[in-house]
């Protein structure tokens, strides 16, 4: 899975045999929080670890960065 971003310790990947919807891994010192990146930004999937204020802090630069996020989703996804 190839790092698209890294921003204040959370680093988002984008695994390359992944399936639709557009959607993005970010990981926080080993735990994971799952975000879909469509129409809307919302979790998927996350880890017990990923506690509200982090996962606060994670919907925000995807939602900073969902632009960027889709480019690249589609560059991989071609």
């Amino acid at each position: 899975m190839p790092t698209v971003h890294v921003q204040g310790g959370f680093r988002i990947v984008i695994n390359t045999h992944d399936h639709a919807p557009a959607h993005v891994h970010v990981w926080y010192q080993g735990d994971e929080a799952v975000i879909a990146i469509l129409d809307e930004i919302k979790v998927r999937r996350r880890d017990r670890g990923f506690d509200r204020r982090l996962l606060t802090r994670a919907l925000q630069i995807v939602y900073e960065n969902k632009d960027y996020l889709l480019e690249r989703w589609g560059e991989i996804h071609e």
